[in-house]
């Protein structure tokens, strides 16, 4: 019987004659449920990329196979306009959301509480608290 374990938040399977498994058998349940989905083997620089961001969500539609090297130019890209724009996606990538910073700051010190604040915007209290340690006004 096979097992599935979790490890750095994805899905493996045991699966040791598989030729993407690793030293101890294991194999990402998202790079089988692609490789049937393209119904080929998966190119060595190719990875299988999770459209709504979420590791362990390996429908076949919410999986496609991205070049190695341009899947991490893109998470890179993401994660910088991020930090530089004050950009929040509520699913990962697929939508985006600007954070005007002075609607935000106005709001915060009239006294309405983050998760209002986040509830507004459509994010998470959270990041709302992060923009304004960013801005400096936490």
């Amino acid at each position: 019987m096979r097992r599935i374990i979790k490890w750095s938040g994805y899905n493996f399977l045991k699966f040791p004659s598989h030729h993407r498994a690793n030293k101890q058998g294991y194999v990402k349940i998202a790079d089988l449920v692609l490789e049937e989905k393209i119904c080929r083997r998966l190119k060595k620089n190719e990875i299988s990329h999770h459209i709504n961001g979420k590791k362990t969500d390996d429908r076949p539609k919410n999986l496609e196979e991205k070049i190695r090297k341009k899947h991490r130019k893109f998470h890179t890209t993401l994660r910088h306009k991020s930090e530089k724009f004050g950009f929040q996606s509520k699913e990962k990538h697929i939508k985006w959301v600007i954070l005007p910073k002075k609607k935000i700051i106005q709001m915060f010190l009239n006294g309405n509480s983050l998760r209002k604040i986040g509830r507004h915007f459509g994010v998470d209290h959270k990041t709302i608290a992060h923009r304004l340690e960013i801005w400096k006004y936490k």
